[in-house]
């Protein structure tokens, strides 16, 4: 207790008392610690919100769809002909039932959301808007059912998809993609609301787009299994597609083709996008180096400006120095001092680093519309920190401080 009052006798006080009395150089001086502390808790800050948004994005890419296809062209026409009712009908094929107790057992694995069939036109049907039109050059029909357009997440820009009731009841409705609806001119107003599709006319229920520009959905006409045979094409390479949740898809690609088919009767291969776990820990981890190397660049410049300027203060101080030394203050109260200033001008500089810096980021996230993540370590955290900076950066100071003569001083 009597060492700690005799430092805030010798050093504490006078250290406080130089520090209030030079307000505009203390201000000055803490600029330096401030843009240092205000870069790296900005930054810190940022890279964690970041992260966080990046995160987020690299969850909605990540793979949640297999695609299981080798399901034999001969089987295509079952595929149309199936129903997914708990039980089948009497007049069921073997290969109807095996085809929908197949894709039960697939959507009761752990981890799958839904999953559904798929076939693609294996010769170019003409699609028109009108009878005696212009079929559209480039465009694809798809059969599917409702889990389909649900496993494969397209996004309705209009109207609805079809659903499992129109699938039952063989509705003749259709599911168009953007390209699709610009070239017939279908939009949401009181255009035509019906296409030909090949022999058969089907009411346009909805347009939609694919969050995957590259799979040809925003080129197709999608039409439900029990309906699309109406349009008197010919579809093939039937093959079924699961909707997993995020992190399932890998395990989801060895299990389903499995589950379809425990006796392997058939060529059954998956296919599932590349996860992106992998490039999301390397963005991660560069976005953590580069803000810890701009941040260690501004404590650097902010260290040396504290050196600087109370070496500048030292030599502009020199009286005063000479008088405390000349009225029995030692070389240690002299450095004891001086460090002590340095402390507090950093824990200042630190404190108005750390708050801009943390409310910086807040309006930033504001503007983008993130989700702000701030740990609340970073303010105490800033303190502390530009107070060791400040400390380490006045020592050489102090020391050049302790080494003035008083006799010169007080000459001079």
């Amino acid at each position: 207790m009597n060492l700690f009052r005799g430092y805030l006798a010798k050093s504490g006080r006078p250290a406080l008392t130089a520090v209030t009395r030079r307000k505009r150089g203390t201000i000055l001086t803490s600029l330096g610690v401030a843009m240092g502390i205000f870069a790296l808790v900005a930054m810190l800050a940022m890279s964690t919100t970041v992260q966080t948004q990046v995160s987020s994005r690299f969850t909605d890419l990540m793979a949640t769809k297999v695609a299981v296809s080798g399901i034999p062209d001969s089987l295509a026409s079952e595929v149309v002909q199936t129903r997914f009712a708990a039980t089948q009908p009497e007049s069921a094929s073997q290969h109807e039932e095996t085809l929908a107790t197949g894709i039960k057992r697939v959507r009761a694995l752990n981890g799958v959301k839904t999953a559904g069939f798929l076939l693609k036109s294996s010769d170019p049907l003409p699609v028109r808007v009108a009878p005696g039109t212009d079929p559209l050059a480039d465009s694809s029909v798809m059969l599917a059912d409702a889990e389909t357009l649900v496993a494969h997440r397209l996004h309705t820009v209009w109207g609805q998809p079809f659903d499992s009731g129109h699938v039952q009841r063989g509705a003749r409705v259709a599911f168009i993609g953007t390209t699709v609806a610009r070239q017939l001119g279908i939009d949401n107003s009181d255009s035509p609301r019906q296409i030909h599709v090949g022999n058969a006319t089907y009411a346009v229920a909805g347009v939609f787009s694919s969050p995957d520009p590259g799979d040809g959905f925003d080129d197709a006409i999608v039409l439900p299994l029990t309906s699309g045979a109406d349009s008197g094409g010919q579809f093939t390479y039937p093959q079924f597609v699961v909707s997993t949740e995020p992190g399932y898809a890998r395990q989801v690609s060895i299990e389903a083709p499995i589950a379809f088919d425990p006796y392997q009767r058939y060529d059954l291969t998956s296919e599932v996008p590349p996860d992106p776990e992998n490039l999301k820990e390397q963005v991660s981890d560069d976005t953590q180096a580069m803000v810890y190397a701009f941040g260690i660049v501004a404590l650097i410049i902010g260290a040396l400006s504290i050196s600087n300027t109370m070496l500048a203060s030292v030599f502009q101080r020199r009286h005063e120095i000479g008088v405390r030394s000349a009225l029995g203050a030692t070389s240690h109260n002299i450095v004891s001092q001086i460090v002590t200033e340095g402390v507090m001008i950093g824990a200042f500089g630190g404190l108005a680093g750390a708050i801009v810096g943390f409310n910086a980021v807040l309006i930033f996230a504001l503007i983008q519309n993130w989700t702000a993540v701030i740990p609340l370590w970073l303010i105490p955290c800033g303190i502390i920190l530009g107070a060791c900076v400040g400390g380490i950066s006045s020592v050489y100071p102090a020391l050049k401080a302790a080494r003035i003569d008083p006799v010169e001083a007080l000459m001079g």
